[in-house]
């Protein structure tokens, strides 16, 4: 049987369904937020009801019933705020875009399938496919356009009424087109182009009026792997940006570690560019101020992210004004230059599990080393490599566990800040780079 089929390839993602439900526990204790009146806006392509978080980002508002908020029934959506204090479920009413699950790529394979099923005229293979996304994720109605997939088929079936029935459920309970579980796809329908032509078109046909659909995006989806911002051998993954605007750059404050393994303070801006990015950034630690720029160069990814390969050119300059040396303090007031590269790399084996690696290499090194002039102080850095095992747990939370420099290490890391644990020689290691 067809749905014998498709759920043998489900198989595997059924069994993590409970690493759903922990991933849900901490939300189900949450506490609801104010509702802002001010906030709540009408978006007229949509034909509902939207609370804006900010400039980029607005969100479908929904009633008790899940129902999405529309102009019949706005006035009794708000009768239902005044008798809670307008406080507004915002965590049970929108859809988790923190954790990610194990079954995710599960699920948007069988989205893709239900795609290239209607486009081939197969439906009942595309029914049995809805099926199982329903199975896999009991929300999928409200936050995907899987009804109105499902409406299509009937339309093309010539079962109308029940099409027509589809397609209100469509209008009344779904909020956008592609779920946060379809990894790569948060910015594909730009401005919600495609939902909004869904949304038209699923009124005319309530409406006996046809038109032909058309969808800039209407090839199947291929499922990819959720990669955490600058892993090795990623950039920065626009699905951790909480905007529905893509960003431009990003700017970061931190502690890290200098040239003499003394915590200081840092800044750094990353500028986003196709394929590649620039990356200047500066350290303080009192005597030894540091300069430095990098050129991340995306090498290669593929289509799914499974594979990624990055090759950063850097340069960094160095201002240290004393140095101690026993006894003796000197007045240095000098720069100590270096220039590197950095060669990164990851390949998933399974869904949030990935294999890291980088090698950094510097000009002046151990063997290698930069003559202060006038000081008795020979300067370089450390050649670095690592390699690990990576386990995305959330957006911007990814335990690690591996190599670092002949020495085992474990700990946490998170776009692009790496706090970990040297078990050989017993302390912290802390590493802050974009490239």
């Amino acid at each position: 049987m067809i749905k014998d089929r498709i759920k043998k390839i489900y198989q595997r993602s059924v069994k993590n369904q409970f690493l759903l439900f922990l991933a849900s526990i901490p939300f189900l204790f949450s506490e609801c937020s104010a509702l802002k009146i001010e906030n709540v806006c009408f978006n007229t392509q949509k034909n509902f009801f939207e609370y804006k978080v900010n400039n980029f980002c607005y969100i479908p508002l929904r009633n008790d019933s899940l129902h999405l908020v529309d102009s019949v029934n706005y006035e009794s959506f708000l009768k239902q705020c005044a008798s809670q204090k307008f406080q507004y479920p915002f965590n049970r009413r929108t859809e988790d875009n923190q954790f990610i699950i194990f079954n995710d790529r599960a699920l948007t394979k069988m989205y893709a399938l239900v795609q290239h099923a209607i486009q081939t005229q197969d439906y009942a293979m595309a029914l049995s496919g809805i099926h199982v996304l329903r199975f896999g994720y009991a929300d999928i109605n409200y936050y995907s356009d899987c009804l109105f997939l499902e409406a299509s088929i009937y339309e093309k079936l010539g079962m109308s009424d029940t099409a027509k029935y589809i397609y209100k459920q469509f209008l009344t309970l779904s909020g956008k087109r592609f779920s946060n579980r379809f990894h790569g796809y948060k910015n594909v329908d730009t401005n919600d182009t495609d939902f909004i032509a869904e949304r038209n078109y699923a009124v005319a046909f309530c409406n006996a009026i046809h038109f032909p659909l058309e969808l800039k995006n209407s090839k199947p989806i291929t499922a990819k792997f959720y990669f955490g911002s600058f892993q090795p051998g990623f950039m920065y993954n626009e699905e951790d940006n909480e905007n529905t605007e893509a960003r431009k750059y990003l700017a970061q404050m931190y502690l890290t570690k200098n040239i003499v393994n003394k915590y200081a303070v840092a800044f750094q801006y990353y500028i986003f560019k196709k394929g590649f990015a620039l990356n200047p950034f500066f350290e303080t630690s009192g005597t030894i101020n540091s300069f430095g720029f990098a050129v991340p160069i995306q090498l290669f990814k593929s289509s799914s992210n499974r594979f990624a390969f990055i090759l950063s050119p850097f340069v960094t300059y160095d201002i240290i004004e004393s140095m101690k040396d026993k006894d003796s303090t000197y007045n240095i007031v000098n720069g100590f230059p270096n220039i590197g590269l950095k060669l990164s790399g990851s390949i998933y084996l399974l869904p949030k599990i990935s294999i890291g690696a980088y090698y950094r290499y510097q000009y002046y090194n151990k063997n290698n080393t930069f003559a202060m002039p006038k000081t008795p102080f020979l300067f370089w850095t450390n050649n670095e490599y690592d390699v690990s095992s990576y386990f995305n747990v959330m957006k911007h939370l990814t335990f690690k566990a591996g190599i670092k420099n002949n020495d085992w290490v474990v700990g946490i890391f998170a776009s692009g800040v790496e706090l970990s644990w040297s078990i050989l020689k017993r302390g912290f290691v802390l590493r802050t780079t974009l490239f």
